[in-house]
């Protein structure tokens, strides 16, 4: 297991866009989801290895392997989780050797395994670990005046935020017990990209257009019987009619208007292709 940590470890170190703030695409998510997803992709597939020497012996012990396999080896984690949990290991041994430094016995003390291999983040954690303070900083560690775990467990780390910013205090347990851990995504843009906006979707906006050009149509239909009424034109009794339609007509959506257009012209051309209608004569009294 601790090889395939090592693993992550180099190949992160090879990608500075997923760890250092300062690097120009270091705000880009996509790009750093796909640096992740090759990360993931050049990692050992320790489970294949374990089902290919089974699957010879019995095919129904390959789930069982598999399964067991991910648990004893934690690849059932992906590279970024995996990666968030050592830094996690990280920050801790370095506030043990900060605190023994305090003390004035920096030469004891158990090194983190991991410690010498991590040492390429020092650039991007030393205000931190130095000032704990820094204005720029989203978050710093309070140190404890506990003794030194030397086993290389886990301590408690109370984290300060700032308006915006959430972070979780990780369990006290050991470095390699991953089940526990919780520490804040440094790859998170929630420190270095603004706050997202809610965006109106394609539909709604056309829907909002159409409303607002019916409303203007409508407007203006209005305003041109007004203008015709005060104009007091003498005009045919079948245009008042048909004018006298518009109100009704004028509130029909686009569909029922076609359908009116249609049933319309149909009725007009059957009037005139059919034979007139035969007014009864009143009875002269």
């Amino acid at each position: 297991m601790d090889n395939y940590k090592r693993r992550i470890i180099k190949l992160v170190k090879e990608n500075p866009i997923i760890w250092d703030p300062t690097h120009p695409e270091y705000t880009n998510r996509d790009l750093r989801k796909n640096v992740w997803d090759e990360i993931d992709c050049q990692l050992p597939q320790i489970v294949v290895v374990v089902v290919v020497v089974v699957v010879v012996v019995v095919a129904v012990e390959v789930v069982v392997v598999a399964a067991a396999a991910k648990m004893l080896f934690g690849v059932n984690k992906s590279s970024k989780e995996m990666w968030d949990l050592l830094i996690k290991g990280y920050s801790n041994a370095l506030r043990r050797s900060h605190r023994r430094c305090d003390r004035g016995d920096a030469d004891k003390g158990k090194e983190w395994k991991f410690e010498r291999e991590m040492q390429f983040l020092l650039p991007a954690k030393k205000h931190r670990v130095s000032t704990g303070a820094c204005p720029d900083v989203g978050y710093d560690f309070k140190l404890n005046d506990d003794d030194d775990n030397d086993d290389g467990s886990v301590e408690p780390i109370e984290l300060k935020t700032e308006p915006g910013h959430t972070g979780h205090a990780p369990d006290s347990g050991d470095d390699d017990d991953f089940s526990t851990v919780h520490l804040p995504d440094w790859s998170d843009d929630d420190n270095c990209s603004e706050p997202r906006h809610s965006r109106k979707t394609d539909k709604e906006e056309t829907a909002q257009r159409k409303s607002v050009e019916k409303r203007k149509s409508t407007t203006s239909c209005e305003c041109t019987l007004k203008k015709r009424r005060a104009e007091n034109l003498e005009e045919s009794p079948r245009l008042n009619f048909f004018r006298s339609l518009m109100p009704t007509i004028v509130s029909l959506d686009e569909d029922q208007f076609l359908n009116l257009q249609l049933e319309v012209i149909q009725a007009v051309q059957k009037v005139k292709q059919g034979p007139r209608p035969v007014i009864p004569l009143q009875p002269d009294n």
